[in-house]
């Protein structure tokens, strides 16, 4: 577990949980548009052949 710090370098583990939520939301949410999109591509004959990589525009992180 990461010991999540304040602007002081407190301790502070509510922060941190809230912040592990919120990750593990955009993860939940990155899963499902994975699965769109594999779903969208085998009703159009298609499928996905190598790794999806998604940007998230909020936060610039990357997905692979």
């Amino acid at each position: 577990m990461k010991i999540y710090r304040n602007s002081e370098h407190y301790c502070d583990p509510t922060s941190g949980q809230a912040l592990d939520n919120i990750m593990q939301e955009r993860h939940e949410e990155v899963k499902k548009v994975i699965c769109e999109l594999r779903r969208l591509a085998e009703l159009s004959s298609f499928s996905i052949v190598e790794r999806v990589v998604l940007m998230d525009n909020l936060t610039g992180k990357i997905y692979r």
